[in-house]
């Protein structure tokens, strides 16, 4: 099999339908997240008045009293702003499916040298919106338990760190990077299942 000439294939018919380009660039996930930072200083000094327990200088217990008072102030800007990032991420997972299925078929449509457009790529994509979404969900289902656990074991070391335990991060790390040896076979599989998956869907 010659696979230069596979390699030029693709980049000559990527090339010729630019097209191609921008389906292509939307066919992916995204989301997008914001975060709220808030410090405190911590006043120290000896003596009188019921001082509060301190970290390396900082007032956790004022830190924790800004944010939950920031919380509160602004409840319903917060509300809205987490509905509409919502809105956006299924939108943008919507938009992604049908763009998905319409690269993987306007790709083989012109590999195969047949009249194709843009217009009927998006209605290919259309066509197998629902399938590309529910495999989809079944990928993200897959991959939850591992990410939970990654997650899981970071928050344990990072919080292990901060209280001082050696004891108790140096297992974790340890843990981690065995579960980061067997997780990476598993990585690989997930993401052929998805290119292949696809494919196999909308052809």
């Amino acid at each position: 099999m010659q696979y230069m000439d596979i390699v030029w294939r693709s980049f000559r018919i990527s090339w010729r339908y630019k097209y191609l380009w921008l389906i292509a660039l939307f066919s992916g996930e995204g989301g997008g997240n914001f975060n709220f930072g808030s410090g405190g200083g911590g006043g120290g000094g000896g003596g009188a008045g019921g001082g509060t327990p301190t970290r390396g200088g900082i007032d956790t217990a004022a830190v924790q009293d800004q944010i939950t008072r920031f919380l509160s102030d602004n409840a319903g800007w917060i509300l809205a702003l987490v509905v509409a990032w919502l809105v956006l991420v299924v939108l943008f997972f919507i938009v992604s499916a049908i763009c998905e299925g319409a690269t993987i078929r306007a790709s083989a449509e012109h590999d195969a040298e047949r009249p194709w457009g843009l217009g009927l790529s998006w209605r290919a994509g259309r066509h197998t919106l629902w399938a590309i979404v529910r495999f989809r969900l079944l990928l993200i289902a897959l991959s939850l338990p591992l990410v939970l656990l990654v997650i899981g074991l970071v928050a344990g070391i990072v919080i292990a760190i901060v209280n001082q335990n050696v004891g108790a991060a140096v297992p974790l790390i340890l843990v981690g990077i065995l579960l980061i040896g067997a997780g990476i076979p598993y990585a690989i599989y997930l993401f052929f299942l998805d290119k292949l998956g696809s494919r196999a869907l909308v052809l």
